[in-house]
C-alpha cells in the first residue's frame, strides 16, 4: 500500500499533492506556486547582493586612495623624507668642514710663499730660487686639484634611518602589527610632549635679555644683534651671549624665513670649541622642530616636520632639573633631560641656520 502524500502546510493528501525536486517537501498545488514564489524572492536577494559585492569589489580596485592604510603610506613617506633632509644637511654640514680645512691649510702654505716671491722679487734672486718656487707652486696646485677629488660619500651599512614597508594581510602573518608612522619610526630616545610650555616645573622662568654674539660661518647680525641671517647653502652655527648654569630661563625667538627645514634651537657647553655644524658636536642638545630633538648631537625623528615661517618658539632652561623644554606656540611643545656629563655648565644658546635663506630673530 503506497504512502499519501500530504502537503506540509494545510495537510492537504491526495494526488493534487507534488513533491519539490530541491527540497523534497510536499506542497499542495496552491503551495506549490507559493513556494516557487518564495524561490524567485531569494533568488532576487542574491541578485542584490551579487551586484553590491561586484560594485564593492569594483570600488576597491578602482579607489586606493579611499583605503586607511594609502594615508599611513602617505604620512610614512612623508616622515622618511624629512629623515633623508636631516641627514643630507648633515653631510653638507660634513662636506663644508672638510672643504674649509683643506683651503685654510693651501692657503697658509700659499701665503708663504707669496711672501717669499714679493720679497725676493725687487732683489736678487737665482735660478734654484725660481725652481724651489715652481716647484712649491706646482705642489699647492697639485693639492688643490686633488683636494675635491679625494672626498666620497660613505654609506653605513649598519644604520638604517627609513624603514623599508611592505602590506601583508592576516593571512601571511597574524602576528604582525598594523602598519603605521609609529611603529615605522625608530625612536634612539624617549621625548615626552606636552601642551604645556613648561611642563618641567611651575616656578616663573627669568625672561633674560640674550643677544646673538659668536658666528661661526656666513651669517650677519643685525639690529643690535637680534637677528640672525643667511642665504648661502652653507650650515652657520651661532652662539648666543649669556651664560646659564642656575636657576629657570625663557628665551623666545621668531623664525621669520625658513628654508629647508634647516633652523636648529637649542644649547651647547660654553667649554665646547665651536664649528659651523655645532649641533653635531656632543654638547649639542636641542630642536629642528618639535618632532626633531638632537640628543648630545644625535638626531632623532619622531613624525613630521611642522615648523613654518612666522612661528614664535620659546626655549627654556631648567638649569636645576638640568632639562629643556621647546615650545612652538603652533605646534606644541617637547622636553628633554641634558646629561651635564656631555654638556657642563655654563650652558649658552646655540642656533644653527642651514642650506638656504633662513632669519631668526630674538624676541625682547
Amino acid at each position: 500500500m503506497s504512502t499519501m502524500k500530504m502537503c506540509v502546510r494545510c495537510s492537504k493528501v491526495g494526488g493534487d499533492v507534488y513533491t519539490c525536486e530541491g527540497c523534497k517537501t510536499c506542497f499542495c498545488f496552491d503551495h506549490l506556486v507559493q513556494h516557487r514564489q518564495e524561490l524567485a524572492i531569494k533568488m532576487d536577494e542574491i541578485g542584490q547582493q551579487h551586484d553590491l559585492l561586484q560594485n564593492d569589489l569594483e570600488q576597491q580596485a578602482n579607489k586606493v586612495e579611499s583605503h586607511p592604510i594609502f594615508t599611513q603610506i602617505n604620512e610614512w613617506e612623508q616622515e622618511s623624507i624629512i629623515k633623508i633632509q636631516v641627514i643630507a644637511e648633515a653631510a653638507r654640514a660634513d662636506l663644508q668642514q672638510q672643504l674649509e680645512t683643506r683651503t685654510h691649510r693651501l692657503k697658509t702654505n700659499f701665503s708663504k710663499l707669496s711672501k717669499s716671491i714679493r720679497a725676493c722679487r725687487n732683489s736678487t734672486y737665482s735660478e734654484s730660487d725660481l725652481m724651489k718656487w715652481i716647484e712649491e707652486l706646482q705642489q699647492i696646485r697639485k693639492e688643490f686639484e686633488k683636494s675635491s677629488a679625494t672626498l666620497k660619500i660613505t654609506y653605513d651599512s649598519q644604520v638604517t634611518t627609513v624603514n623599508f614597508i611592505r602590506i601583508i594581510s592576516n593571512d601571511e602573518e597574524n602576528n604582525t602589527s598594523e602598519s603605521s608612522p609609529a611603529a615605522i619610526a625608530q625612536e634612539q630616545v624617549s621625548i615626552h610632549k606636552s601642551s604645556r610650555s613648561r611642563p618641567y616645573t611651575d616656578s616663573v622662568p627669568n625672561r633674560n635679555t640674550e643677544q646673538f654674539k659668536k658666528v661661526i660661518g656666513d651669517a650677519v647680525l643685525t639690529d643690535n644683534n637680534l637677528v640672525a641671517e643667511k642665504s648661502s647653502i652653507y650650515s652657520t652655527s651661532i652662539r648666543g651671549a649669556n651664560l646659564y648654569t642656575t636657576g629657570i630661563h625663557e628665551i623666545q625667538f621668531r623664525i621669520e624665513h625658513l628654508s629647508n627645514n634647516s633652523i636648529f634651537i637649542g644649547i651647547i657647553s660654553s667649554t665646547q670649541q665651536m664649528t659651523s655644524t655645532a649641533f653635531k658636536l656632543s654638547s649639542a642638545y636641542g630642536w629642528w622642530d618639535t618632532n626633531f630633538p638632537v640628543v648630545a648631537g644625535i638626531h632623532n625623528v619622531h613624525g613630521i616636520y611642522s615648523t613654518r615661517t612666522g612661528d614664535k618658539v620659546t626655549i627654556t632652561l631648567a638649569c636645576d632639573e638640568r632639562g629643556l623644554i621647546y615650545h612652538n606656540t603652533r605646534c606644541g611643545s617637547s622636553k628633554m633631560s641634558v646629561d651635564i656629563n656631555r654638556c657642563p655648565f655654563p650652558w649658552q644658546i646655540l642656533v644653527i641656520l642651514g642650506a638656504g635663506e633662513n632669519i631668526i630673530r630674538i624676541l625682547v
